[in-house]
């Protein structure tokens, strides 16, 4: 089972126009392959999740 640290994670964040960290708001989609809820705004799951045979991802608690 791959683990979320093993994925390739997102660089820096979304800021606001003067630059500060802007509020970002947890989107989940249910995986209709393996049933897993998906952070959306996460590309490493989004990428693991596109592929048509995978298991769910080991989270890092």
């Amino acid at each position: 089972m791959t683990k979320l640290s093993d994925l390739p994670r997102r660089s820096g964040g979304l800021k606001a126009v003067d630059g500060s960290p802007a509020g970002e708001e947890l989107v989940t989609e249910i995986c209709p392959v393996c049933g897993q809820a998906i952070d959306m705004s996460d590309i490493g799951q989004l990428l693991w999740h596109a592929t048509e045979d995978h298991e769910p991802i080991e989270l890092d608690s």
